[in-house]
């Protein structure tokens, strides 16, 4: 009897201790944030690189897929402590909305034991105000997708879905909200599982005939194949922590006294993207965090307009010589 009580005793203790090990070993594991681009000046990505640095994101990998970038572009990227991998040749001749899905499902595969969440982000429409990943803390095995408003009725977003699908299949899903997959979070698990089906549709043969969007194919498997339903997180413009401003109306984007983008219920959004389509949003936000480009194109048309007078000052002067 002892010896029964014994041996429970000792496996209640090694199951205490085994559950500790694990739980600083995914203490021990960083987020990752992640992103693909071709052709970008750094005018381009300096919001996305200067608000990833000021937002106060800890324990926390940003890694951007390149191509075709300056040096001292690339160079004042990595200053900023962003990890930069360069897109193989075989890629660079397709879709980078289309293969950079390839890219982050294989790079996580290779890499899944150092990381705890992940989320893949358009990179020339994106800030960060705030750690996005504050919110799913503990949250086991799910996939997260910011909703926009409107939805896939009507507007770009029912092309994309007629043009790949048919009418038939649209009729099934057009009432459901818009899924953005501008911005896409969750596990790891969860997060290769969904990179793995977009690459798999995006590189088929169907997928090249009919010129197939992502955005379209994303909403199509989470709507209509409901692959994720189980394990589906969304973040609403109204009270989510990732929001999604390109359709919202500029009266309907609240803002606190420091220029922070605000959901609906008062918070401060960790996350705000397609803030380019909104011009007004757009010079706010690009002030807030590139001044300092905004300085230097003064300066430069302040120097070009001394040149311009300099130059016709010696036209003047040698018109007269002469």
């Amino acid at each position: 009897m002892n010896f029964i009580f014994i041996h429970i005793l000792l496996l209640k203790i090694n199951v205490i201790f085994s559950n500790k090990k694990r739980s600083n070993i995914q203490n021990l594991k960083k987020n990752l944030i992640i992103g693909a681009v071709i052709n970008y000046k750094w005018k381009k990505v300096a919001p996305f690189i200067k608000s990833y640095k000021m937002s106060g994101i800890k324990n926390c990998d940003c890694i951007l897929f390149i191509s075709n970038m300056a040096t001292d572009t690339i160079n004042k990227i990595k200053s900023f402590g962003i990890i930069v991998y360069n897109i193989p040749k075989y890629y660079r001749n397709k879709k980078i909305i289309n293969y950079r899905w390839k890219l982050y499902k294989d790079f996580l595969i290779s890499n899944s034991y150092k990381y705890n969440l992940v989320m893949a982000v358009d990179v020339k429409d994106v800030f960060f105000q705030k750690d996005p990943f504050q919110y799913y803390i503990g949250k086991k095995s799910f996939l997260g997708v910011a909703i926009e408003d409107g939805t896939l009725s009507k507007g770009i977003n029912k092309k994309w879905v007629i043009k790949a699908y048919g009418w038939k299949l649209h009729r099934a899903i057009k009432e459901k909200r818009i899924i953005c997959v501008g911005t896409v979070w969750g596990t790891i698990d969860k997060f290769i599982e969904f990179s793995g089906k977009m690459w798999q549709i995006l590189n088929s043969r169907w997928s090249f005939r009919h010129r197939v969007i992502e955005q379209a194919v994303g909403n199509f498997i989470i709507y209509h194949d409901k692959m994720f339903k189980d394990c589906l997180v969304t973040s609403e413009n109204d009270d989510g922590p990732i929001m999604t401003i390109g359709t919202r109306k500029r009266k309907e984007i609240y803002f606190d006294l420091n220029d922070n983008i605000l959901n609906k219920k008062g918070e401060v959004a960790s996350v705000v993207h397609q803030y380019n389509r909104v011009p007004a949003i757009f010079r706010k936000e690009f002030n807030k965090y590139c001044s300092d480009l905004l300085e230097n194109k003064v300066n430069n048309y302040f120097l070009r307009i001394l040149f311009f007078i300099f130059i016709i000052f010696i036209l003047i002067k040698l018109f007269y010589f002469f």
